[in-house]
């Protein structure tokens, strides 16, 4: 819950902002094959180069993912971090009942924040300027888009995804927070989201 409104809210701030990176580095680069011409017997036939293939990134939605180790260690300390605070807030809560709610937690604010980046994506292929990537990293996920020389209206309409998301998650968060008992641990998670 607590996620949902300041990511929303963050949104609508900078809905003008563009950002601008480095190049692209197009699918076909990730298909391609190198032949190399062997010296020796021209009846032989070519052969791949010995060079390793470039490897074809994770896509979430047909967006790729640049995935760094800090997002790993991120994941992490957000789970030991959730399930510390858990045993602080409930000492009655036995050890594997706070690591199992500081993992639903955690798990909670991921998919807020990296749900929101993704939801940028979709509504960036409605708009009909997708992005190029999302980059996950330590800090929070980045959307990168290269050609970003695009009309205020289709800048506005592909960041129109995020803060729709946001505003979705806080509004179930709001509705979960009053449908479940207090002092439960789907209330606690729902307060997180």
């Amino acid at each position: 819950m607590i996620y949902w409104a300041t990511a929303c809210l963050s949104d609508f701030a900078h809905l003008c902002s563009f950002q601008v990176d480095s190049e692209c580095i197009p699918d076909e680069y990730f298909s391609s094959q190198v032949v190399s011409k062997q010296k020796g017997n021209p009846m032989e036939a070519p052969s791949i180069s010995s060079s390793p293939k470039p490897s074809r990134p994770p896509r979430i939605l047909g967006t790729p993912l640049d995935i760094a180790p800090g997002f790993i260690v991120n994941l992490f300390a957000i789970w030991v971090g959730m399930s510390w605070y858990m045993g602080e807030k409930h000492p009655h809560w036995d050890w594997p009942i706070r690591i199992f709610t500081g993992a639903l937690s955690g798990f909670a604010l991921i998919v807020a924040d990296v749900g929101h980046a993704l939801a940028h994506s979709i509504s960036a292929c409605a708009a009909g300027a997708p992005m190029d990537k999302v980059q996950l990293t330590s800090g929070m996920p980045r959307t990168v888009y290269y050609a970003d020389a695009v009309s205020p209206r289709t800048h506005i309409l592909r960041a129109l995804g995020g803060p729709l998301y946001s505003a979705l998650g806080f509004m179930l968060s709001l509705a979960g927070r009053s449908l479940f008992p207090p002092k439960s641990i789907a209330r606690e998670v729902a307060g997180w989201s």
